[in-house]
């Protein structure tokens, strides 16, 4: 027998952009939000929620990324985290960010929700070594093949929705997610960059999810717009 998806109202809301959208994730029980990140996770047919950031040292831009998804009134409950960076960014993500007591799991556990481990993809040299930085040519050219191919496999899954930040890494490394999404996103797929409030938090060491806009690029829109 196939699992039964929760009943919880929230659900319709988040699968069917004609229905009433839901406030946010916190008017619902933890109880029914960890009963949807399992049965998410079971579901092959099911529509499931990926994100894909570009990563440089900030590892805070994930967990405001994912606080501000969360946030929004039709909400994108990422059930796989992909995370593109180099063997720097790498570490600090093994440091800060991750762990059973890391900020990436408390902003999962402020919903109710299922932590996940995020997925690293650290792209490699000529000579077969994982890169420390994006700077020359040959390094920009690895970087952004290993994201493109990344977009491109999860965006042929049927099953799946995309969202992709590229609030992290150099700007050459942002230039190349919305490259990626332009080529394969689809009309569900969406990319945005995050700002936190106030602004004095942006260089801020200990700050992992504040209050956190979205900024995207819809569909006819020539310039970001603010949701």
């Amino acid at each position: 027998m196939s699992p039964r998806a929760p009943s919880n109202n929230w659900l319709i809301s988040a699968g069917d952009p004609n229905k009433q959208p839901c406030r946010s994730l916190r008017d619902y029980s933890s109880i029914g939000l960890t009963a949807y990140a399992r049965w998410a996770t079971s579901m092959p047919t099911l529509t499931r929620d990926v994100l894909v950031i570009t990563l440089g040292e900030t590892p805070q831009v994930v967990t405001e990324t994912i606080w501000a998804l969360l946030n929004r009134a039709n909400p994108f409950v990422p059930t796989a985290i992909h995370l593109v960076t180099t063997e720097s960014g790498r570490q600090l993500c093994q440091a800060r960010l991750t762990g059973a007591d890391g900020p990436l799991a408390r902003v999962y556990e402020h919903f109710g929700l299922l932590p996940v481990e995020p997925i690293l993809h650290l792209p490699r040299d000529a000579a077969g070594f994982e890169m420390r930085d994006v700077r020359t040519e040959a390094e920009n050219a690895a970087f952004a093949n290993t994201l493109t191919l990344l977009v491109r496999q999860i965006a042929s899954d049927p099953g799946t929705r995309l969202h992709v930040s590229l609030a992290g890494g150099r700007k050459t490394m942002s230039a190349y997610a919305a490259a990626a999404i332009s080529l394969f996103g689809r009309d569900r797929d969406e990319l945005s960059h995050v700002l936190v409030e106030p602004a004095m938090l942006e260089q801020s060491q200990t700050s992992w999810f504040q209050p956190s806009r979205l900024f995207y690029l819809p569909e006819g829109c020539t310039y970001p717009c603010t949701y």
